[in-house]
């Protein structure tokens, strides 16, 4: 499994702290130098960018800001580095998440990862948060103490870390030569085209959280307004009738949470 984490050539500090957390587990992890949203030129935006009202905007019509670009194109070097390798799996860590002593067994090594789980999120808040899931728990054996489960909604709001296959790193680089929604958006939310193509699974409980700083990228709520004629959009409404079906069959919610360590 490799084993990466994103750190932004500029963001000093939080090398030095990733790296003394990352030390104590005794294996080895490859620095992938972020895209600073600083650096992005308009032009190469407007690349990159679907228009408002393509059929790949639908689902997520907010518009982004750079950093958001520069924090999806860090994880596309992740998944093209996965992609480029002999590896089965990845382990992709932001340079701001902390991971509980409890962590090592998890990325030491990707035995434990079942054969139909090819994107699996590790982190959780220490306070819980509720997720609704499908009905029946993949467990992870007793050497492990945890669950895998199939996550329905709502949108897992964070990327500081997970682990993707080869097969499903290829699926994501193929269906991003446009960026439409930050990456957790496009990675665990239920609107999300890959969602299509790779189901979404949660750890339970979590084995790391993001820490108490300042974001690299931004603080938002989100910045506009959603566009009236994107609420119409017949792709919008198919979501809005995905998301309420959903609610109707999966019934049951689970608080996942990071223990303190």
């Amino acid at each position: 499994m490799l084993r990466l984490y994103i750190n932004l050539n500029r963001s000093k500090e939080r090398r030095k702290l990733i790296e003394s957390d990352l030390s104590k587990f005794n294996v080895s992890f490859k620095r992938i130098s972020a895209v600073d949203g600083g650096k992005l030129s308009e032009a190469l935006i407007n690349e990159i960018k679907p228009s408002q009202y393509e059929n790949q905007k639908a689902w997520f019509p907010y518009q982004l800001i750079a950093n958001e670009y520069a924090c999806f194109l860090s994880h596309k070097k992740c998944w093209d580095e996965l992609v480029k390798s002999n590896k089965k799996y990845a382990l992709i860590l932001e340079d701001d998440i902390k991971l509980i002593s409890n962590a090592g067994k998890f990325i030491i090594n990707s035995d434990w990862i079942p054969d139909n789980i090819n994107l699996i999120s590790l982190c959780a808040p220490l306070t819980p948060k509720q997720f609704r899931v499908k009905n029946h728990p993949i467990d992870l054996g007793p050497e492990y103490n945890s669950k895998a489960f199939e996550i329905v909604n709502p949108s897992i709001t964070s990327a500081a870390a997970y682990i993707i296959s080869r097969d499903a790193a290829s699926i994501a680089l193929s269906l991003s030569n446009k960026i439409s929604a930050p990456v957790d958006e496009y990675l665990f939310s239920p609107k999300s085209p890959l969602r299509k193509k790779i189901p979404i699974y949660k750890l339970y409980p979590g084995i790391g959280y993001q820490r108490e700083s300042v974001s690299t990228i931004a603080t938002l709520p989100r910045n506009g307004k959603k566009p009236f004629l994107s609420r119409l959009h017949p792709i919008a409404l198919l979501c809005k009738v995905k998301l309420l079906t959903q609610e109707i069959i999966y019934k049951r919610k689970i608080d996942f949470y990071t223990p303190q360590s």
